[in-house]
């Protein structure tokens, strides 16, 4: 029997769209806006954010990770704090903060000029109970501890996506 060229490619089409429906997927996302990112200190860009599991159910704590990579004039990233918030209108809230040891595989645990990274955010918590869920954000920011040579820290990446936490229906009887 013969197989024509279309439906092995079909056959993979199909198979990548429903693997995608179900544990991790790749979630929209953009730089935030007005964000006090210095430049001066190299580049960090995020390439992906994933969430899974996705749809984050009620009693899920997703892990969230972000993939990206630096400047190649960018400055070694050995201490520094992300912080999850959750932003509503103008007002942002802290859900959890993670220290950049905590959240690489690596060793050491560094951001390294000109390479690329990973950070696995595991166990963000929430997500399913806050408020005006079809309308917030979640922001994740990454604040280099020492930043310049000055020792000022500095935001180095800054992310946000709507909330992936489905909002609630109630049902009536």
């Amino acid at each position: 029997m013969a197989i024509s060229h279309a439906q092995p490619v079909l056959l993979l089409l199909s198979s990548l769209y429903f693997l995608s429906a179900f544990g991790a997927g790749a979630y929209n996302f953009e730089n935030c806006k007005n964000a006090p990112i210095d430049y001066n200190y190299g580049i960090t860009n995020v390439t992906r954010v994933e969430i899974s599991p996705y749809p984050v159910g009620p009693y899920d704590e997703p892990t969230i990770t972000i993939s990206g990579f630096t400047s190649d004039d960018s400055y070694i990233i050995y201490r520094a704090t992300i912080h999850v918030l959750y932003k509503y209108e103008n007002v942002n809230s802290t859900i959890i903060n993670y220290d950049l040891s905590d959240v690489m595989g690596d060793d050491p645990c560094s951001i390294e000029p000109g390479e690329k990274f990973v950070l696995t955010l595991s166990k963000v918590p929430g997500l399913q109970s806050l408020p005006h869920k079809d309308k917030s954000k979640i922001v994740i920011s990454l604040v280099d501890e020492y930043g310049d040579d000055a020792e000022v820290p500095l935001l180095k990446m800054c992310v946000e996506f709507d909330n992936p936490a489905p909002t609630t229906t109630s049902v009536s009887a």
